[in-house]
């Protein structure tokens, strides 16, 4: 694959062709002086409203209020290098307007009265802008597990995206009448559903030392 005008490396240069055809890219797109991971699948056809686009939690938070605009510059492109155009202006404008509005008075308020709830000492980190957590939660054999929350500005009316290390993934349900103990309380369940996995994951590990 060359990578010259009109080629998608000349718009994401980390952004590495995967196979001969050209229909599979993975690495980083980068806007607004961020990186975000970003892999896109195209179908032999190169039809990219058929195409899969996987992407970190990072760019799904960028994106989260932005759905529609970005299905419509998908469609609208003309081929894959445009597209990337699209989505790099698409960031650099959401970017741009989320730092230049932050979070209201009423975010923080509420969200140190439910970190309370949940109890400071299961926090095992918080970023300066207080929009990503990890919660520690413990299952009946006492093995800690990280559930990590990241939350959009205007939580609790967006839902916020959750990551686990659970085998599988959880399918979080939120409203805006929820709370980070909610969240936390369906960890707790889906965690007691792994126990027997964990248990054999445990007696390898010490099989293997």
């Amino acid at each position: 694959m060359l990578s010259g005008p009109g080629r998608p490396a000349s718009v994401c240069p980390m952004l590495l062709p995967q196979n001969t055809q050209g229909t599979l890219y993975d690495g980083f797109i980068t806007a607004g002086g961020k990186e975000y991971r970003l892999r896109i699948q195209l179908p032999p056809s190169r039809e990219l409203n058929r195409a899969r686009i996987d992407c970190d939690w990072r760019l799904q938070l960028v994106l989260q209020d932005k759905q529609d605009i970005f299905k419509q510059r998908l469609e609208q492109s003309s081929d894959l290098t445009t597209f990337l155009v699209e989505l790099q202006n698409l960031l650099e404008q959401t970017s741009s307007q989320q730092s230049s509005v932050g979070p209201p008075p009423q975010y923080f308020t509420q969200l140190v009265q439910e970190i309370d709830k949940l109890g400071w000492d299961r926090l095992v980190y918080i970023d300066p802008s207080f929009r990503s957590l990890q919660v520690q939660c413990r299952d009946a054999c006492q093995r800690e597990h990280i559930l990590t929350i990241n939350l959009h500005n205007q939580y609790p009316q967006m839902t916020p995206t959750c990551t686990t290390d659970l085998p599988a993934k959880v399918n979080f349900k939120w409203s805006q009448q929820d709370s980070l103990q909610g969240v936390l309380l369906q960890f707790e369940k889906a965690l007691a559903q792994y126990q027997d996995f964990w248990d054999i994951m445990e007696e390898l590990d010490s099989g293997c030392g």
